[in-house]
């Protein structure tokens, strides 16, 4: 069974709008956070909406891990041959991957279990995904030999990058801001109602705002592989089995060969393959 793969893109931008769209909903209705900008785990922290937050951005997580994936395999398909881009190529697998997991971090462990570990998703989540976008722009303007390759996105993959650099800096900053000047201080480690009257209201707004704008930056980021990935598809993975010969039998191969030919349909595809 094989699926185009420009699937995965509009999979990421559907998941996070509605894990944060749902999960707001129900804290705002439920009282847990205040309607004026709560930032995004604050919004998946208290149940039940944890549990809708942790099941849909793991989802978001694994998709995007996957997608990170592909984009590492379609690109070692056209630079095998220069050794610095294929090393560049794997950094960025990496890089992408721990993001993804602390996505997935973020997801499952909420700040007011686990704060120290909750933050270090979301730096690993934040700041991975950020150094993957540079790696990848900086794979567009040097690999233009992929399929659905444009001049015009590495531009807005480079704008995206230094915009979504920008937003992360100002968030972390204006956050620290805002805890700095907040006048309850017993209530420093877990805010979730911020009031006007409230030192570093402004500030706290600003920063949670911005990180809303960080997340969907991301999901853009993603979608601009859109037109590069519709060009191939990609097949699930096939179940073989190795003792076919002895339940019919027989110990010939070749009748083995064939009959999970049969089952898998499957025909030789001489496309490079990813290590």
């Amino acid at each position: 069974m094989s699926c185009r793969a420009d699937v995965l893109p509009i999979l990421l931008v559907v998941f996070l709008p509605l894990t944060c769209v749902i999960t707001y909903v129900m804290a705002v209705v439920l009282g847990h956070v205040d309607p004026e900008f709560p930032y995004i785990s604050d919004t998946g922290t208290v149940p039940p909406e944890s549990c809708v937050f942790g099941i849909l951005l793991g989802l978001y997580a694994f998709i995007c891990a996957f997608a990170i994936y592909i984009r590492y395999c379609q690109v070692a398909a056209y630079c095998f041959e220069r050794r610095g881009l294929v090393r560049a190529n794997k950094a960025a697998l990496v890089l992408g991957l721990t993001s993804s997991f602390g996505i997935f971090l973020v997801a499952n462990v909420q700040e007011t279990n686990q704060i120290v570990v909750h933050l270090c998703g979301a730096v690993l989540s934040f700041a991975g995904i950020g150094v993957y976008f540079w790696f990848q722009t900086a794979l567009s303007y040097m690999v233009k030999t992929i399929p659905g390759y444009c001049g015009c996105v590495r531009h807005f993959r480079l704008v995206l990058t230094l915009i979504h650099l920008c937003c992360c800096i100002a968030t972390l900053v204006c956050g620290a801001v805002a805890t700095s000047e907040l006048k309850d201080h017993d209530a420093r480690k877990h805010r979730f109602h911020w009031h006007s009257q409230d030192g570093g209201f402004l500030w706290h707004v600003a920063s949670a705002s911005l990180e809303w704008v960080v997340a969907f930056i991301s999901v853009v980021y993603f979608l601009s592989f859109i037109r590069e990935f519709g060009r191939f598809r990609f097949t699930f993975p096939q179940v073989i089995f190795t003792n076919m010969a002895q339940l019919n039998g027989t110990d010939n191969d070749s009748l083995m060969i064939s009959t999970i030919n049969k089952i898998t349909k499957t025909e030789p595809n001489p496309t490079a393959e990813c290590i």
